[in-house]
């Protein structure tokens, strides 16, 4: 029994790290030396609880508003995990952008999105595919969008930490 046990789990467990963030272009060594790098969020191909961002925007009136907020736990959750490695920001004018295309937010927050590393000019120098935040249980849809871009601030910045030690 504790056989199949182990097997089970470590089943889930390989299928989880399957459907994990992967970098599938480029690579972020150009990062190496940098102490910020500017983070923007691009909506414009998600699907926000199976509507577009402007649907879900009339459905949810504060949606423009909170956006900053949204962003904000995104990047300070990275940075945690950066560690000083690296510093994400929103304001700061910086040498490379990272772009955040969210590809869809479900019911209950959790979202699934994929990172550009660009150039001021728009050159994509390396993408990370499937960087999931999970969502919350309890609160308002922007709260439970707050809790998946937490998750997905701390994905992300495990990441790039990873990638660039």
């Amino acid at each position: 029994m504790k056989r199949y046990f182990v097997a089970l789990v470590a089943l889930l467990l390989g299928m989880q790290a399957a459907s994990a963030q992967t970098l599938t272009q480029g690579s972020l060594v150009v990062l190496h030396g940098e102490e910020f790098v500017k983070v923007v969020a691009d909506y414009s191909n998600a699907l926000i609880m199976d509507m577009t961002e402007e649907e879900f925007a009339e459905w949810e009136e504060d949606w423009y508003k909170d956006q900053p907020q949204i962003m904000s736990e995104l990047i300070e959750e990275a940075n945690d995990k950066l560690d000083g490695v690296l510093r994400l920001s929103r304001t700061r004018t910086t040498n490379y952008i990272l772009r955040w295309a969210v590809d869809w937010i479900d019911e209950s927050g959790t979202i699934m999105s994929d990172f550009y590393l660009e150039t001021a000019s728009g050159e994509v120098l390396a993408v990370i595919e499937n960087v999931k935040g999970k969502g919350g249980v309890f609160g308002t849809k922007l709260n439970l969008i707050k809790d998946g871009a937490e998750e997905t601030g701390e994905c992300l910045g495990e990441f790039i930490k990873r990638e660039l030690l």
